[in-house]
C-alpha cells in the first residue's frame, strides 16, 4: 500500500529534524594503522570532518568548511568498509572498532584498528607458457613471492599476463587465477595463474568506414600495422590515437572481430568521422608585453591529399601601444619598441613519412619581434624539420632554421653584450647576418589538459648549435631544460616548474659568437612575476645626455627644485673616471642585457574560488630565479624569490590571468654607460653651451663605461615592490 503524500511529507520533516539535531563531526582519528596512512583510510569511509572549499589554513580556524553531521548507520557501515579494506590487502584477521567522543558542540570519531598478521604469497606459479614463444611474459609482475597477498595486485597480475600475450599475437588469451590457504599454513597463500593462449593470430582484412576527403588506402598507410602483421593490441590503440591527433577526424575507433573464422586472422574495422578539413580562425588578445594583438590562420589539413597539412598564419601585436601608453600596455617599451610588430608564416607538414611515427615539416616566415627595452629583431627565412614519435606522449625533433636577421637596439646593448662599443662594429651587428642553427629537442607531455593541467608532467630538453659549417655567421651552443609537474590534492592543484639554460659562444675570425637574441632573459608574467618583463638579471644604467647631466653643477628637471649633478669635466667623462653616484635616478635609463645562464623555479597552488567555484580560480605562488652574465658568475645565493597571489577566469580561449607579485630584491650595484662628449661650434645642431665652461659640447658617438658603478634601488615604498601582470594562459 502506497503511503499518502501527507505521511511522506511528515516522514521527510522528521528525518530532516533528526539530521539537523545530529552533531557535526569535528575530527576523524585512526589508531593502530601501522601499514596504511590516515589519508588512505579516510578515502575508504564515508564519515569525515567536513569539506574544505579553500585553503587549509583558512579551514583550520573554522571558516568556509562545510560540516558533516554524525550518522550512526554510516559509522557502522564504515567499520565494515575498513574491514573489507584490510581483508583485500592481506589482513584477513583485522579487527576494527569505532567510538565517539564528545568535543565542544560536536563529536570526534575514533577508529581503533588491530591489523594482526597479514597473509603473504608463499608460492607463485604461472602455467601454460611452455609452448608460447613470448620472452619475458612473467618478468616484473605486480605480485611477487614474499609480498603481502593483496587482491588488487592479484587481479593486476592476471591482467598483466593477458595484456602481454595480447600484445604478442594472442588476442583470445584467457588467464585463470586461483589461490589456496590451508589450515596448517593460514598466513601463506599459494597463488597460481593458468594461461590459455589460444591460437596465435595475424591481422586480417582492414576495412575503412566513414572516409570522405581521405581515401581509405591513405588511412591504411597511417596505421601502425598492416594486413598480415602479427596481432599486437598496443598497435591498435596507438593507431587510433595517431588518427585522432591528426585533427582531421571528430571521432576514430578501431574495432576487432574476435569471432571471425579462421581464428588465426583478426579482421579490423577502422571507423572514422571526418571534421572540417579546411579551417579559418581569428582571435584577439591583450597583455602587458604585446599590448593588443590580432592573429589569424588558415589551415588545410588534407593539402594535396594524404593528410598533408598547409597552414598560413599571421599575427600583429603592439596595436595601440603608442596611444595607450599605460596599463595594460605598460611593458611594450617606447620609441622603436612600441611600433607594430608581428609575424607571417607558411608551414607545411607531411605525417607518416616512411612510417606512421615520422613527420617532416618545412616553412617560410618573415617577422618583426620587439623585446621591450632590449632589442627589436627582424628576420626572414625558413626551416625544415623531422619529428619522430617515441610513444607515451614523447617525441624528438631535429630541425634546421636558416634566416637572415638583424637587430635594432641601443648602442648600450651591443656594447655590454658583445663588448663591441665602436660605432663601425656596432653598425656591422645592426646589418643583416645569417643565423642558421641546427636544433635537437625532446618533449614528453603526460599532462591531462592543454590549458590547465590537474595531473601529470611535461618535460622538454633543447640543444641548439650554430657554426660556420651550418651557414651561420654566429657561433654558439645553447642548452635548455624544463620540467613541469601537476598534482591534484582534493580540489587544489599543486603545480611546479623548474627551468635552466646555458649558452656558450665565441667569436672566431669572421664569426660573431653568441647572437644577442639567444641570451637568456627572465622576469615577466610567465617567469619570475615579481619583476617586469626581462628585468631580472644583468642590467646596465645609461646616462642619456652627459652634456646636461655631467657638466653642470645642477639641473632643473621641471616642476621640482634643482637636483645635484656630477659636475664632471669633459676629460673625466671621456676617460670614464666621472663619479655619477650623486645623480638622481631620473638621470638614468635602465637596460636589461640578459645573460648566458638562467635558472627559474615556480611553485603554485591553484584553488577553486569559494564564491564562484571552478569557473574562477585563485592561485598562491612563489617564483625563484636569476640570470647570470657568464657561467663563472653563477652564485645560488643570488637567487631571488618573489611570492604572489592571482586570479584566473576559465574562458573558452584559456585562463585569463591576473597576478600580483611582491619583489623582494634590494639594492644592486650596476655598471654605468654614457656617451662621450666632444667640443663643438655653438651654432651647430645639438651643441650645448655650459655656463661655467668656456667651450660648448655635444654627445659623441663613442660609448664610455664609467669606472664607478652606482647603487640602484628604484623602490621607495611597499607599493613600489608590487608588480601586476595581466595575460591569457597559465604561467606554466
Amino acid at each position: 500500500m502506497r503511503p499518502s503524500p501527507v505521511v511522506a511529507v511528515l516522514a521527510a520533516l522528521i528525518a530532516s529534524a533528526a539530521s539537523a539535531q545530529a552533531p557535526p563531526v569535528e575530527e576523524v582519528v585512526f589508531r593502530g594503522n601501522d601499514t596504511f596512512d590516515d589519508r588512505a583510510l579516510s578515502v575508504a569511509i564515508a564519515t569525515n570532518d567536513g569539506e574544505c572549499r579553500t585553503l587549509a589554513v583558512v579551514c583550520a580556524v573554522g571558516l568556509t568548511r562545510t560540516p558533516y553531521h554524525f550518522d550512526q548507520a554510516t559509522l557502522d557501515a564504515d567499520v565494515l568498509r575498513l574491514r573489507i579494506f584490510y581483508f583485500e590487502r592481506g589482513f584477513r584477521e583485522a579487527e576494527v572498532e569505532a567510538d565517539t567522543v564528545r568535543v565542544d558542540d560536536g563529536v570526534e570519531v575514533v577508529f581503533r584498528i588491530r591489523e594482526k598478521r597479514p597473509v603473504r604469497v608463499g608460492q607463485l606459479e604461472v602455467d601454460g607458457l611452455e609452448e608460447v614463444p613470448v620472452q619475458g611474459a612473467t618478468r616484473g609482475l605486480p605480485m611477487r613471492e614474499g609480498s603481502r597477498f593483496d587482491i588488487k595486485l592479484y587481479e593486476a597480475t592476471r591482467d598483466t599476463l593477458a595484456a602481454r600475450l595480447q600484445n604478442e599475437g594472442y588476442p583470445r588469451v584467457v588467464v585463470l587465477a586461483g589461490y589456496d590457504l590451508t589450515a596448517d599454513r593460514p598466513y601463506e597463500a599459494s597463488v597460481s595463474f593458468t594461461v590459455h593462449p589460444g591460437t596465435r593470430a595475424r591481422i586480417g582484412t582492414i576495412d575503412v568506414v566513414g572516409a570522405r576527403e581521405l581515401r581509405p588506402r591513405v588511412i591504411r598507410r597511417m596505421l601502425r600495422f598492416s594486413q598480415g602483421d602479427l596481432y599486437r593490441s598496443e598497435e591498435l590503440l596507438e593507431s587510433q590515437r595517431d588518427l585522432y591527433q591528426l585533427d582531421i577526424f571528430r571521432h576514430t575507433e578501431i574495432r576487432q572481430d574476435l569471432d571471425a573464422e579462421p581464428d588465426s586472422l583478426v579482421p579490423i574495422t577502422v571507423q572514422v568521422n571526418e571534421g572540417d578539413v579546411r579551417r579559418l580562425r581569428a582571435g584577439v588578445g591583450i597583455n602587458e608585453a604585446d599590448c593588443a594583438s590580432v592573429d589569424a590562420s588558415w589551415e588545410n589539413r588534407n593539402f594535396l591529399g594524404r593528410a598533408r597539412r598547409l597552414e598560413v598564419r599571421g599575427r600583429v601585436n603592439n596595436i595601440g601601444a603608442q596611444q595607450i601608453g599605460g596599463f595594460p600596455c605598460g611593458e611594450t617599451g617606447e620609441g622603436i619598441y612600441d611600433d607594430l610588430a608581428g609575424q607571417l608564416s607558411i608551414d607545411f607538414s607531411q605525417p607518416f613519412f616512411f612510417g606512421p611515427r615520422n613527420t617532416v615539416g618545412a616553412g617560410l616566415f618573415v617577422e618583426r619581434r620587439s623585446v621591450p627595452d632590449v632589442f627589436v629583431r627582424t628576420g626572414r627565412g625558413g626551416f625544415v624539420s623531422f619529428t619522430r614519435d617515441l610513444g607515451s606522449g614523447s617525441a624528438v625533433t631535429l630541425s634546421y632554421r636558416p634566416e637572415r636577421t638583424k637587430l635594432d637596439a641601443d648602442d648600450v646593448f651591443f656594447c655590454f653584450n658583445t663588448l663591441v662599443c665602436d660605432q663601425e662594429d656596432i653598425r656591422d651587428l645592426r646589418t643583416s647576418n645569417w643565423l642558421s642553427p641546427v636544433a635537437l629537442s625532446f618533449t614528453r607531455d603526460r599532462s591531462d589538459a592543454i590549458f590547465s593541467p590537474t595531473r601529470g608532467h611535461v618535460l622538454r630538453f633543447d640543444v641548439e648549435h650554430a657554426a660556420g659549417y651550418t651557414g651561420s655567421r654566429f657561433a654558439y651552443t645553447r642548452w635548455i631544460g624544463e620540467g613541469s609537474l601537476y598534482r591534484g590534492v582534493g580540489s587544489v592543484v599543486v603545480a611546479a616548474r623548474i627551468r635552466g639554460g646555458v649558452a656558450v659562444g665565441g667569436a672566431d675570425g669572421d664569426r660573431l659568437g653568441l647572437n644577442p637574441q639567444k641570451r637568456f632573459f627572465a622576469g615577466g608574467p610567465s617567469s619570475v612575476r615579481g619583476f617586469r618583463q626581462f628585468e631580472l638579471g644583468p642590467k646596465v644604467l645609461f646616462v642619456q645626455n652627459p652634456v646636461l647631466w655631467l657638466l653642470s653643477d645642477s639641473v632643473d628637471v621641471g616642476g621640482d627644485d634643482s637636483v645635484p649633478a656630477a659636475a664632471c669635466t669633459p676629460d673625466a667623462v671621456n676617460d670614464g673616471t666621472c663619479d655619477v653616484r650623486g645623480l638622481t635616478t631620473r638621470a638614468f635609463d635602465i637596460r636589461p642585457t640578459g645573460g648566458q645562464v638562467v635558472l627559474e623555479a615556480n611553485l603554485e597552488l591553484r584553488m577553486p574560488s569559494p564564491v564562484f567555484g571552478d569557473r574562477v580560480r585563485t592561485a598562491a605562488f612563489v617564483d625563484i630565479g636569476q640570470v647570470w652574465n657568464r657561467r663563472g658568475d653563477v652564485d645560488p645565493a643570488e637567487l631571488i624569490a618573489t611570492p604572489g597571489f592571482g586570479v584566473r577566469y576559465e574562458s573558452p580561449v584559456g585562463p585569463i590571468r591576473l597576478d600580483l607579485a611582491y619583489n623582494t630584491q634590494g639594492a644592486e650595484t650596476l655598471r654605468v654607460l654614457t656617451s662621450g662628449v666632444e667640443a663643438c661650434d655653438p651654432d651647430e645642431a645639438g651643441c650645448t653651451t655650459v655656463d661655467r665652461l668656456p667651450q660648448s659640447y655635444r654627445s659623441s658617438d663613442r660609448l664610455i663605461t664609467l669606472a664607478q658603478g652606482r647603487s640602484w634601488d628604484p623602490v621607495d615604498s611597499f607599493w613600489d615592490r608590487l608588480q601586476i601582470h595581466f595575460s591569457i594562459g597559465q604561467a606554466f
